[in-house]
Formats: structure tokens, sequence, C-alpha cells
């Protein structure tokens, strides 16, 4: 399976056209969780509700990463950034909704609905990864071989 290198424009344009990354975080037991993010002035952004990834945060806030193009792309032929940094949570930032809207369109009304009560409780959170590396891969039938 051809595989090459991505240069540093390549590794943006696969994050700022992949909508999930996944986020292993460092703790007793491993665990990757799945966010829907933006990229946005070189971090990756993101709304969440409560849940266990805030207590992991706050007892370890460095992190793993991984963006691809496979649900674009497929299983065969695809680009690859891995990287890892620290996240944080934090309340809603307008800067990071605004990304989020702008990135993924207006969410369903079931999806709303969820996060409007959330907001109103207070249990809406912003998060920001802050990479410290990331590099990137690509495979497919016109990858030079690594």
């Amino acid at each position: 399976m051809p595989t090459e290198m991505l240069q540093d424009d390549e590794v943006e344009a696969v994050l700022r056209r992949s909508p999930l990354v996944r986020v292993s975080f460092v703790s007793e037991h491993p665990w990757v969780l799945t966010f829907g993010f933006t990229y946005l002035d070189g971090d990756l952004v993101g709304m969440s509700g409560p849940g266990h990834k805030i207590v992991l945060a706050e007892a370890d806030p460095r992190v793993g990463f991984q963006v691809d193009t496979s649900l674009e792309d497929g299983i065969y032929a695809w680009e690859s950034v891995h990287g890892h940094g620290s996240i944080s949570f934090g309340p809603p930032e307008d800067e990071i909704l605004e990304a989020s809207r702008s990135r993924h369109g207006v969410p369903p009304d079931w999806f709303f609905a969820d996060r409007m009560a959330q907001m109103e409780t207070g249990e809406l959170l912003t998060y920001r990864i802050r990479p410290e590396t990331m590099s990137g891969i690509r495979c497919g039938p016109d990858s030079a071989p690594l």
C-alpha cells in the first residue's frame, strides 16, 4: 500500500475538510472519543456537552488526535493527520460557536434543541485542542512510497 508524507498545506487542507477528530486521553485506562470539530487559527475546536471527557481532561490535558478523509474517500485511498497536544474545555466562546456553524451548517432540530437546553443550564462547553506536533500521510494508488 503506497503512502507518502503530506506537506504542511496538505495537512491544513485535511483539517479544513474533515468533520471528525478522534481524541485519545491519557488516563489509567485507554480512552478514545470522537468529536465534531472545526480547524480555527491552528487549533481544533468545537462544542461539547457534559461527560467523562471533562474529568479526563481535568486530570491530564494531554491528548493525541487523528483526523482522516475516510468518510469521503473510503478505506482504500485516504489522507490522515495525527499529532498530540493539550485539550481544554470552557464556557461557550462565540468565535468557536460561529466557526462551527459556518463549517457544519445549521444543525438538525433535535441537536439544536439539546444544545439550547445545555446552554440554558450552563452545561454547554466549547473545547480547544492546541497541537504541539502534527503530521500527515496519504495512501492511494498515486502515492510515492515513504
